[in-house]
């Protein structure tokens, strides 16, 4: 019998509400720049970030093509000249790295999972924003490691991101690890990609696109712990789709 001793665990929207902490940067940056963020501007802005975000794992794009760009959409979506976008998307970045509102539970969560083996943050995005926001949060005595895909040099779903943790995991052990993230992009294709078992955080009930799965359907850190603290026999399937 095996139990899982790593676990890699993404970020924003697992520990992180991200829409609070993008409604709250994006209120400040624009501030900042002498504009008004007006009720409902963030959900613009995370629509244009997250098909952005989207691109970079599909390799369509750079992470410097991202941070140029997505500020010129959201500035030509809300009708406001673009010329102020690259001060507005350094604000952002700056405010956002100050940003840390956690789940309800993110520290219980984390104490109880790494009570049951390693814990390696897993997140895409910029190196100084997400150690700023750490740094904040409290919650590094929970935590081995954070793998930030900047310094990595690769971005979730790609295997080099994966084939880079793992090779800077100490007595790494493939069979004993799982992933634990919110995206179906990024961390479930991760896990498909690199054979992992995994765990689809979603506490919001979002359907399940078609032809997706291969991994257990969490509603809540409760479901997370109890998938985690499971034992599997040698050579079982661990990524068969569950919903609890």
């Amino acid at each position: 019998m095996r139990k899982y001793s790593i676990f890699l665990l993404d970020a924003d929207d697992t520990l992180f509400d991200f829409t609070a902490c993008c409604r709250n940067a994006l209120r400040r940056a624009m501030e900042k720049c002498g504009m008004v963020c007006r009720e409902g501007y963030h959900l613009q802005y995370l629509e244009i970030n997250n098909a952005q975000w989207r691109r970079l794992e599909r390799g369509e794009i750079t992470r410097a093509r991202l941070f140029a760009e997505r500020f010129v959409l959201f500035l030509q979506k809300i009708g406001e000249s673009t010329a102020r976008a690259a001060a507005l998307n350094e604000a952002y970045v700056s405010a956002l790295s100050e940003e840390c509102v956690p789940f309800a539970g993110a520290k219980s969560f984390l104490r109880e999972l790494s009570g049951m083996g390693r814990v390696y943050i897993v997140t895409n995005g910029a190196a100084f924003i997400q150690k700023g926001r750490f740094e904040k949060s409290g919650f590094g005595q929970y935590l081995a490691g954070v793998f930030i895909s900047e310094q990595a040099g690769a971005y979730k779903p790609s295997l080099r991101f994966y084939e880079y943790v793992a090779a800077h995991i100490p007595a790494f052990i493939k069979e004993e690890t799982l992933l634990i993230g919110d995206s179906l992009t990024s961390d479930m294709a991760l896990a498909a990609a690199a054979g992992l078992d995994a765990v689809w955080f979603n506490p919001e009930g979002k359907p399940l696109p078609a032809g997706a799965g291969g991994f257990f359907e969490a509603r809540g850190y409760a479901d997370v712990l109890a998938f985690a603290s499971r034992e599997k026999t040698e050579g079982e399937e661990g990524r068969t789709h569950e919903k609890n």
